[in-house]
């Protein structure tokens, strides 16, 4: 039988191996959109990347605490979401021979 830890452990493991995937589908579907849906790429990456980031301004998270307080973790959880999506649109940016995205380029 597994500890608690060892269990939170391979919960952990999985969520991150979970998230890898999923910004490894993100990657190859941004880079299939922008080149299927625009003739200028760069232009195209910019726009979706808008409608990304629109789409996950709605998004919204509270979580009830021991104290019965509940607590909004909706800022924490965008920021983080946006770290990633930087990464997965550098991927893709380098996938599809694009520069870097503008606050790279300083």
């Amino acid at each position: 039988m597994m500890t608690r830890e060892e269990e939170l452990q391979q919960m952990l493991l999985l969520a991150q191996s979970i998230g890898q995937g999923v910004s490894f589908l993100m990657t190859k579907l941004l880079a299939e959109h922008v080149k299927m849906q625009c003739a200028d790429r760069e232009a195209c990456m910019v726009e979706t990347r808008e409608m990304l980031e629109q789409a996950l301004s709605s998004f919204w998270l509270h979580v009830p605490g021991k104290d019965g307080d509940e607590y909004d973790l909706s800022p924490l959880i965008r920021e983080r979401v946006k770290m990633i999506l930087d990464v997965i649109e550098g991927e893709a940016r380098h996938t599809l021979n694009l520069a870097p995205p503008l606050k790279e380029r300083h």
